[in-house]
């Protein structure tokens, strides 16, 4: 059996009880952990905690209102990439979904698809986040490669540069560690360059 830290968490809004009940036991049933809120501003408190994969957010509230809502909800710390799906009275095929919100469903709703939508939503999240690490780690020792420290520094430099401050680099320059013993399953090596590098995050 899953526990939580392993189950995609669901944020669900919802002011109506009997909904957010049953999308619990929905939810709950398909292998999700659930986290329940009756209120946008509990669900913002839920959010800040517990930082959901996803949002569902059963909501009428239209326009300028409810895009501050979804632009509140995604700029929580580590929400970022959290993805909304809106249940809405009126929801049809012809609204258009945006940077924030992936999917919208009308009522009644119909949980299978709804389901399905999670399903497809999770692998893509994991599909991308698979890309990015082959794309910025070292395969071998799990070391960000010099496309992220080439990245990192452009970013600290424009942040010093918009502050009017200056940056500094620190340069550890481990040497001679290609003459280590090479036979054991992770050349020595490698291993010695990821304790380094693990004690030198430990004392940031």
């Amino acid at each position: 059996m899953q526990n939580n830290e392993s189950k995609t968490t669901i944020l669900v809004v919802d002011e109506c009880d009997n909904a957010r009940s049953l999308a619990q036991a929905q939810l709950t049933q398909a292998g999700y952990h659930v986290i329940e809120a009756d209120s946008i501003a509990t669900g913002m408190n839920h959010a800040l905690v517990h930082t959901p994969e996803v949002i569902l957010l059963s909501t009428d509230i239209e326009g300028s209102a409810f895009t501050e809502i979804c632009n509140d909800f995604t700029a929580l710390p580590d929400c970022e990439e959290t993805s909304i799906i809106v249940i809405h009275p009126e929801a049809n095929t012809e609204k258009t979904c945006d940077a924030h919100v992936c999917e919208y469903f009308g009522t009644p709703v119909n949980w299978n698809v709804v389901i399905r939508r999670l399903k497809l939503l999770s692998r893509t999240k994991k599909s991308r986040a698979a890309s990015h690490y082959h794309a910025f780690y070292d395969g071998v020792t799990g070391l960000p490669n010099a496309s992220l420290f080439e990245e990192h520094v452009n970013l600290a430099i424009d942040a010093a540069d918009r502050r009017g401050e200056a940056c500094a680099m620190l340069v550890v320059n481990v040497e001679s560690t290609a003459n280590l013993d090479e036979t054991a399953e992770q050349p020595l090596d490698e291993r010695v360059l990821c304790e380094i590098s693990n004690h030198i995050q430990a004392s940031l």
